[in-house]
């Protein structure tokens, strides 16, 4: 339930190939680039992108934080990157606001067309699944079998993705189970996938001669 490199560089390379012409067609790249960017780098559920706003991010001596109630009703902060900033900054530019948002404010992460109204988690996977299926279908001339793996994608999967991908930055176990907010160190676990990596390439080693 992972993307690997590059069924995630299809995912991307979907979202620029989308449309923007039009202004509803822009809204929707801009969009679905804010979502992507805060599944990829934050590692949120779906169900917490939903109930979430841009109150959420809040600057903390000097450096930002993404404050979130999640699983469990759980009180959690997560590290914003320089990435994942201009990613905010750039969504927030594009609609017309100051590019920090205030600690009070109430605009939903991901919105409708007015940004009156936050989207459902429902919508937002309906959002996703979209999207997956683009993706699936422009690598299907490529790599079929990794296409095929592709649509099977679920929303859970690009938070699968982003912390595996923090494992191949260098996080730590500790780092990587904060991000995460994971209860337990075993669940954890299940992302690190250095030592198997390391095992693999060792193995390539061995040959008939």
């Amino acid at each position: 339930r992972c993307l690997d490199d590059l069924q995630w560089q299809s995912i991307v390379a979907a979202l620029e190939a989308l449309p923007r012409e039009r202004d509803a067609d822009h809204f929707h790249y801009q969009r679905m680039r804010f979502l992507l960017a805060l599944l990829h780098f934050m590692a949120l559920r779906v169900g917490e992108v939903a109930s979430h706003t841009m109150g959420s991010f809040v600057r903390l001596r000097g450096k930002w934080f993404f404050f979130v109630r999640g699983k469990g009703d759980k009180d959690a902060s997560i590290p914003v990157n320089s990435a994942m900033l201009e990613a905010l900054h750039r969504y927030r530019t594009f609609l017309g606001l100051r590019l920090d948002p205030g600690v009070d404010e109430s605009l939903p992460l991901i919105a409708n067309r007015n940004c009156t109204q936050a989207l459902s988690a429902r919508r937002i996977n309906q959002l996703l699944k979209d999207h997956v299926a683009l993706a699936a279908s422009q690598l299907r001339a490529t790599d079929p079998s990794a296409a095929e793996h592709l649509a099977q994608a679920s929303a859970h999967w690009f938070r699968h993705t982003s912390i595996t991908r923090q494992s191949e930055a260098g996080l730590t176990l500790a780092q990587l189970k904060a991000n995460a907010r994971h209860s337990k160190t075993d669940t954890t676990m299940i992302y690190i996938h250095a030592d198997d990596d390391e095992r693999h390439a060792a193995l390539e080693r061995l040959t008939w001669e």
